[in-house]
């Protein structure tokens, strides 16, 4: 059945309603090896292209990309595919599509590094909008710090190993809070590196049995965690040698407009109005 970030992306963001339209996309992009989120981000992207009229009829051959049109979902998807008709342009992800097209669109593209964003919101939690905008893989939640879940003792006690001895508030983008995200992306590169799922119950002590287990090294979590570091440096460093630089370490402008209402009215990922953006070293 399909999984939140599924139901969000082909659902919500698209306006669709219809569980049985949202669990028959899944299926498709099941079969056709397609990433439910960025494929529900970009169909999304046509949709808004479409309703905001930058986009006709006659540019989609025919699709009627009204937000909730769930036949224009599926076979979209079917198009993305097998590269054929507007799907042919959507296929590349949400920044090539922008480029292509023009006039405008690029503020519909919901992406970092050409990554898609998930469907987890950073306008309330800061350190995740800061980890989509540094990560060497763009707009990614399954390395980047979920600041909800260390705001309690308990949310953070499988962290006192790596020195996280603090709760801190999830809007709290203050030094404290800055460490714990850095340790946490380093730490989930680690995992990543071992290719431990991340919905496996190991904590940061768990995970350093297995490797002294399997390995007999003598290694500790903070040892791994800082192995992990040395992974994101790396593929840092290859994204510097393909030609990302710090210009790149941003989010899109939607994530700096403040909420217009509901319990979070008037909050966005930071106090400034224009893309924040993190420095890192140029290459030698």
């Amino acid at each position: 059945m399909p999984e939140y970030e599924t139901i969000g992306a082909l659902g919500s963001c698209c306006g669709v309603d219809d569980i049985l339209v949202i669990a028959r996309a899944n299926q498709l992009c099941t079969e056709y090896g397609l990433d439910t989120i960025s494929t529900g981000v970009t169909v999304a992207f046509g949709m808004e292209c479409y309703e905001e009229g930058v986009l006709t009829r006659k540019d989609t051959g025919g699709l009627e990309l009204s937000f909730g049109n769930g036949e224009a979902v599926l076979e979209l998807i079917e198009q993305i595919a097998n590269r054929r008709g507007f799907g042919d342009l959507l296929a590349e992800g949400v920044m090539r599509a922008s480029r292509r097209i023009g006039r405008g669109t690029e503020k519909y593209a919901m992406h970092v590094k050409g990554q898609e964003l998930p469907m987890h919101e950073p306008k309330p939690k800061h350190a995740l909008g800061v980890g989509y905008a540094v990560s060497p893989t763009g707009a990614d939640h399954c390395h980047s710090m979920h600041d909800t879940k260390f705001t309690t003792a308990a949310g953070i006690a499988d962290w006192k190993a790596l020195g996280i001895l603090q709760p801190v508030e999830s809007r709290d983008l203050g030094p404290d809070k800055v460490r714990l995200a850095t340790y946490v992306m380093n730490w989930e590169h680690c995992m990543n590196s071992q290719v431990i799922c991340r919905f496996l119950p190991w904590d940061v002590l768990g995970a350093a049995d297995l490797v002294r287990s399997a390995t007999g090294w003598n290694a500790s979590s903070f040892e791994l965690m800082k192995l992990g570091e040395r992974v994101a440096t790396m593929v840092h460093v290859y994204n510097v040698r393909e030609g990302f630089s710090n210009q790149d370490d941003t989010v899109p402008g939607r994530l700096l407009e403040p909420f217009a209402s509901g319990p979070l009215e008037g909050v966005r990922c930071c106090k400034h109005r224009q893309p924040w953006r993190v420095r890192v070293p140029k290459a030698p």
